[in-house]
């Protein structure tokens, strides 16, 4: 490992990398470190809005919404669940105060990515395009093939002109 670094100047040219993007590198890193600390309060509140939830709530929820639409109530309250913490996670003020200094990046000093990208950048991909597997065990999850892009709209059946 030495040695690669050592022949065709490699270790030099990492050294020079790292210190034209030090900016970006310690702006990455106060994302993560806002992500780190944000995520954990948005679950915090998400879960202590749900505990507030009464039996009473979820049968109202159930006539009212899952039983004309037949969903279960588990696999909807998962669903509920997803919505609250992302709309928690952007209520954070530091990730977007942290979001918004990545704007800032510039490409163009950056190395030539991958043409198939890292492993851990395809394990992301992986993961923003698909449930999880044990989602998958809650019923309508498979009925309810849904795609990265995909818009969903509830619209009425229009009426044929013979009927």
């Amino acid at each position: 490992m030495k040695s690669d670094l050592d022949e065709n100047n490699r270790l030099e040219r990492q050294l020079e990398r790292l210190a034209e993007n030090a900016i970006e590198s310690r702006d990455l890193a106060r994302f993560f470190n806002a992500i780190e600390i944000g995520v954990s309060g948005a679950a915090d509140r998400t879960v202590r809005l749900f505990r507030k939830l009464k039996l009473s709530d979820i049968g109202q929820i159930q006539q009212l919404l899952l039983s004309a639409e037949g969903e279960p109530t588990g696999s909807y309250l998962v669903d509920v669940f997803d919505r609250v913490l992302q709309h928690e996670i952007e209520a954070e003020a530091g990730i977007i105060d942290a979001a918004e200094k990545l704007n800032e990046f510039k490409t163009l000093r950056h190395p030539t990515p991958y043409v198939a990208g890292s492993s851990e950048l395809q394990e992301l991909v992986q993961r923003l395009l698909t449930q999880n597997q044990n989602r998958l065990r809650l019923p309508g999850s498979i009925d309810a093939v849904v795609a990265f892009g995909d818009n969903i709209c509830a619209c009425a059946k229009a009426p044929t002109p013979s009927g």
